[in-house]
């Protein structure tokens, strides 16, 4: 669904009940002194009097649980342990958050106005062919998004142009598979199903291992022989060839096709063809045939984008309630470091601000914000 035809319609969908771990191989911090507040409406405060509050719903209080501890584990870890200790539990309970939901709600529709005017204004749109058009609307795209007020540090395009509620498949996918393995999968694929030769000392051999045992590979002799002749280089189809007396045409697959056909090509290919070195993509199982690849690492982006949001927000906001502001007769005010060029305007306009003493700013100041504050002290 593209930019200028999304519209967002929100839709009810049951939440699995599947219990994920969370990755247990990074230094754990010692456990915030938050308390998880349900709500009377029934959602969760997660970080009650944090500088960034975060309120999550659509789950119930144990996967809230588990997602909170996810968090609390994420602390002293790296963003990538953060991620991939949040996005399972994302997948499995479908949990939301209330702070997300608004922010997409007022920027999504500002974004789609933005590019609609940028378009309008193009002064190639009106005679472009179709792919002119798409290449326009993706520069429109980002111009569109440097344009946002209030900008986290995620891809930003993606959070408001995707939604997942649209198809329950790709999640259904990944509640079947591991995460990593069905990531490879979705890298390595290809609509013609091509044979790949992966050698023992391939890093991604034992991913391919383990997709044969899920179903999603077959290796060596269960490939089909005229796929196995690809792997070989013109020449070594050529002398195969000489070797039958036969002629085969200049097109690798053609000329594969009919050397599968000949009686003693098994023999051949048994005495010069590594099968252990051969595996070969196999499509999705029939529950899924309605499944797009590229649908399911739509949503893993979206979710990855999520746990991002959250993950950063709440460790952000941890560390700035644990700041040590015990220096404060020798504090004569503030200032607001933001992170780089790309810092939204929101930011940008906070660290033109003079802080008092009395006046400290409280960062993070939106999802994902990367500001921080630094202390000014008075001479002495």
């Amino acid at each position: 669904m593209g930019i200028l035809d999304l519209f967002f319609g929100k839709k009810e969908v049951e939440t699995p009940s599947i219990e994920v771990k969370v990755s247990e191989d990074q230094p754990i911090a010692e456990h915030p002194p938050y308390s998880v507040q349900k709500l009377p409406n029934g959602d969760y405060l997660i970080n009650p009097g944090a500088s960034f509050e975060l309120t999550l719903y659509n789950a119930d209080e144990d996967k809230i649980d588990l997602f909170v501890d996810a968090l609390n584990q994420s602390i002293n870890q790296s963003p990538y342990y953060m991620i991939q200790n949040l996005i399972e539990i994302l997948i499995v309970a479908d949990i939301r958050c209330r702070e997300i939901d608004a922010y997409i709600d007022e920027y999504q529709p500002k974004y789609e106005k933005f590019v609609k005017e940028l378009i309008e204004k193009h002064p190639d749109w009106k005679d472009a062919n179709e792919r002119d058009r798409n290449d326009i609307l993706k520069e429109v795209c980002q111009t569109a998004l440097g344009m946002i007020y209030v900008r986290p540090d995620v891809e930003l395009d993606h959070l408001f142009e995707y939604y997942p509620w649209d198809d329950p498949l790709p999640r259904k996918v990944l509640q079947k598979y591991p995460l990593n393995i069905v990531s490879k999968y979705i890298r390595v694929w290809d609509e013609k199903m091509e044979v790949k030769v992966i050698p023992a000392d391939n890093a991604d051999r034992n991913f391919y291992e383990q997709m044969i045992e899920l179903g999603l590979a077959i290796r060596g002799r269960d490939i089909p022989t005229e796929k196995i002749l690809t792997t070989l280089k013109m020449d070594q189809l050529r002398d195969i060839a000489s070797k039958f007396d036969l002629k085969i045409p200049r097109k690798k697959d053609e000329a594969a096709k009919t050397l599968s056909d000949i009686e003693g090509i098994t023999e051949y290919l048994d005495k010069n063809v590594s099968f252990r070195e051969l595996f070969q993509l196999a499509p999705l199982p029939e529950e899924f045939k309605d499944v797009e690849i590229k649908k399911v690492g739509e949503f893993i982006k979206y979710c990855r984008i999520i746990a991002d949001l959250i993950g950063r927000t709440y460790i952000f906001a941890y560390y700035e309630g644990r700041r040590d502001y015990s220096d404060e007769d020798y504090i004569e005010g503030y200032q607001v470091s933001v992170g780089d060029t790309s810092t939204c305007p929101y930011c940008k306009e906070q660290a033109k601000k003079k802080y008092s003493k009395k006046n400290r700013p409280r960062p993070p100041f939106h999802l994902a914000c990367r500001c921080s504050v630094i202390l000014k002290f008075r001479n002495l």
